[in-house]
């Protein structure tokens, strides 16, 4: 190869590596549970790669990182998590990194104390985390994460505000769909029965009757006393059904179902809800949406 040779290619090499180096890389946005991995996609786009740590079916409250959850987050430009205690094992940590100064950030952090709901037997100590599903927090969470990605990626702002508004447009109508499916429900039916108590600001937003076998977290246990408390309120209420959730294992409901067959009365299976967790990527449940558009038509179903 001739000198010219050789210093045309060294030049087109040097030139490759300029331009390369010019190529910013997306903003890598790492979120804890599947709700807010979605919601993030919503957002940002494709501005932006989403990594979701949890994947559907998992339990946050018990979930643990994995050491490629922390090589992820090590990376990560920003964090996004549900706070308010939902990732038990992984709080403390993501504590930590919001400390060390890097961009993590609590989805439910911008949510007024008074809106927030708390286990009456243990008072503020146990706040509720499970915000998602009233829609309107939901909607002040979007809020909150299209301000935090505004501050860091200012060059994409009117991109992510346009997504915002069209994601906020959809979250209304989705409130409205649901206040008219559930309106269906006579008032003396309106009781919802679930594994563990993730469904109070539903109940709230909804004017339901909430009952969770377990606490609001699915750490916490139920005895038989619980069951056989559940089973006495069943029957005197003709509760018409009870419902699995896809996140939490089945054998505490089924047997709540068992006692009452003891006891010579029914109380069916109404059917899987999504609490903790959305449903496959790849299904019309694997979005926020489609998720409580599916909760709404399995409860109704069941107990109108």
């Amino acid at each position: 190869m001739t000198i010219l040779k050789k210093l045309i290619t060294y030049i087109f090499v040097l030139l490759l590596s300029f331009s390369c180096s010019k190529k910013k890389k997306k903003l890598q946005i790492v979120c804890t549970t599947t709700m807010i991995a979605d919601m993030a996609r919503q957002i940002a786009g494709d501005k932006c790669e989403i990594i979701g740590l949890m994947n559907a079916g998992v339990d946050p409250h018990a979930y643990k990182a994995t050491s490629k959850d922390i090589s992820y987050l090590h990376s990560a430009d920003i964090i996004f998590h549900n706070g308010l205690h939902l990732e038990g094992k992984m709080s403390d940590a993501l504590k930590n990194y919001g400390k060390s100064g890097k961009h993590c950030y609590a989805v439910s952090a911008k949510i007024p104390k008074e809106k927030l709901l708390f286990d009456e037997n243990i008072g503020e100590d146990s706040v509720d985390p499970h915000i998602w599903v009233d829609p309107d927090l939901w909607i002040e969470c979007v809020k909150y994460v299209t301000e935090i990605l505004v501050k860091v990626d200012s060059k994409n702002a009117s991109f992510y505000k346009e997504r915002e508004k069209k994601y906020l447009e959809e979250l209304a109508d989705l409130k409205k769909y649901l206040n008219e499916e559930f309106s269906k429900i006579p008032d003396d039916k309106r009781i919802l029965i679930s594994a563990h108590d993730a469904f109070s600001y539903f109940g709230k937003c909804f004017n339901m009757k909430i009952i969770g076998l377990q606490g609001i977290s699915t750490v916490s246990e139920c005895g038989m006393k619980d069951i056989e408390s559940m089973i006495e309120f069943i029957n005197k209420n003709k509760v018409k059904a009870i419902f699995l959730e896809t996140s939490v294992p089945e054998s505490s409901i089924m047997s709540v179902v068992e006692g009452c067959k003891r006891r010579g009365f029914e109380i069916k299976i109404g059917g899987h809800l999504y609490s903790d967790a959305l449903g496959e990527a790849n299904k019309e449940e694997g979005t926020y949406i489609g998720m409580m558009k599916h909760n709404a038509s399995v409860i109704v179903s069941s107990l109108i």
